[in-house]
């Protein structure tokens, strides 16, 4: 069931040929913890669809009001150091499913099939970042 699932969902991510993912938190988004939502990043990266990152409104505004300003525990660089580790933290292994079979699966997809964990981590966070 799995495999088949699996067509199903390559299909539809490139025959729609657009992932927007959103960040929100933007100090941790949610997107970027779970598992089903990085292998989609990931395949929409690798089949040359558009990928769009997003913020919510309010989100956004407080990004930019930190780039600007810093927050208020720390100055503007604490701030870009924050971004950064937001930009570059993301780890399939650590990310979660609802179906624990799903998690598993798809965590043997990119052990095997994508070079690994760490290269699998590298393609998204740099995606990420552009």
């Amino acid at each position: 069931p799995f495999d088949e699932f699996r067509k199903v969902f390559h299909g539809r991510v490139t025959s729609i040929g657009h992932v927007v993912a959103i960040m929100s938190p933007w100090t941790g988004p949610e997107y970027l913890k779970r598992v089903w939502c990085i292998f989609e990043l990931f395949t929409a990266s690798m089949e040359g669809c558009k990928v769009t990152i997003e913020m919510p409104k309010r989100e956004r505004e407080d990004f930019i009001e930190g780039l600007e300003y810093g927050d208020a525990e720390n100055g503007c660089e604490e701030f870009v150091n924050k971004l950064f580790g937001v930009l570059s933290s993301t780890d399939v292994e650590s990310a979660e499913a609802s179906v624990l079979s799903d998690r598993e699966n798809i965590l043997d997809i990119v052990k095997n099939e994508t070079g690994g964990y760490s290269q699998f981590n590298v393609v998204i966070n740099q995606l990420i970042r552009t």
